[in-house]
């Protein structure tokens, strides 16, 4: 655990685990003076890298206000698709998905 604190008293805390699965949980917190908490960042990434979500609780009501999942699957043809996945208040806000066929820069999009 890391504790750094700002002008104002405020601290930032940050927590790193890795679970049974080797996925890496890092959790930032942001405190206010008196201890309590002011918002929280919560990222978890796969042990292979290949999916990432990103939580943030920005008013303290210990309620995610926004998460991020990107998710990445390669195919056997050695393409590999990329989705993000942006989410408010539990309802699903934008969704992209990238496709890049090889590494000679082909790409497409989709929105």
């Amino acid at each position: 655990m890391t504790l750094v604190y700002d002008a104002r008293g405020a601290a930032l805390r940050s927590t790193t685990a890795t679970d049974a699965n080797s996925a890496v949980t890092l959790k930032n917190k942001a405190l206010n003076p008196d201890g309590s908490l002011a918002s929280e960042t919560i990222s978890v990434t796969s042990a292979d890298g290949k999916s990432r979500t990103l939580s943030r609780d920005v008013d303290s009501y210990a309620v995610i206000d926004h998460c991020q999942t990107e998710t990445t699957v390669v195919n056997g043809d050695g393409s590999k698709v990329t989705t993000l996945i942006d989410k408010t208040g539990g309802r699903s806000i934008s969704t992209r998905s990238s496709q890049v066929k090889s590494s000679r820069f082909t790409f497409s999009k989709a929105a």
